[in-house]
């Protein structure tokens, strides 16, 4: 999938139960979390979530960032078209976005996180 990604949005902490996930940044400044360590990644950088890793990721610049998103196997990008982020979706990735659409996260593998507290 390719993403466009508002300034200070991306996704709560969350897990993929069956699924890797990788990331290539395009463009923008990304704060991730895996596990309990941050981290910044920029234009170039390449990303790989193992599943059972709990991570997240937002755009830490003042700018909207861009990056390609990978599963494998695939499956998890038909949960993102179902809920309107298809291309020109103007829906934050937000925890109460997460929360609004919780059983279809399940039914994707994807399971939500508690927040450390600084990270929505």
């Amino acid at each position: 999938m390719d993403g466009s990604i508002e300034p200070s949005h991306g996704n709560s902490p969350h897990v993929y139960t069956k699924e890797n996930e990788a990331f290539c940044i395009l463009a923008g400044d990304f704060e991730f979390i895996n596990g309990d360590q941050k981290f910044h990644a920029g234009p170039g950088d390449f990303i790989y979530i193992p599943k059972g890793a709990r991570y997240g990721f937002r755009n830490a610049g003042s700018e909207p960032a861009r990056l390609l998103v990978f599963y494998t196997p695939a499956g998890p990008d038909s949960f993102f078209l179902k809920n309107g982020q298809e291309e020109g979706a103007a829906i934050p990735l937000t925890r109460e976005f997460y929360e609004t659409v919780a059983d279809q996260m399940a039914a994707h593998n994807i399971v939500v996180l508690p927040s450390d507290g600084d990270w929505a």
